[in-house]
């Protein structure tokens, strides 16, 4: 799941969901796939992946989001969604960084 949303493939991220995938899985470096896919600017993954109930605001072990990766790279369309689904906007990470900031 986690690969399949760094690389945009979002018919495998359906696939995968409907096998039993674990959603909100993170891994050793604290990334969960609706991470990846928002840093990767991958719209059709976030978007499914917020429909299916991944957690907005998941947080890695510095304090990043999904927003805060969108946002540091540039990805507008992502940051709207995630904004639209509820994503905390003035969450700030362990270096008091916020998305805005990031942007």
């Amino acid at each position: 799941l986690m690969l399949a949303s760094l690389k945009g493939h979002a018919a495998c991220v359906s696939i995968l969901l409907e096998r039993g995938a674990a959603i909100d899985h993170a891994g050793q470096d604290g990334y969960t796939a609706l991470m990846l896919a928002s840093d990767g600017g991958h719209t059709a993954c976030v978007l499914f992946l917020l429909e299916r109930g991944a957690a907005i605001d998941c947080v890695r072990q510095d304090g990043t989001t999904a927003l805060m990766l969108a946002s540091g790279e540039g990805h507008a369309v992502c940051v709207s969604a995630l904004l639209e689904h509820g994503a905390a906007i003035d969450h700030a990470g362990q270096d008091g960084s916020t998305a805005l900031m990031l942007a």
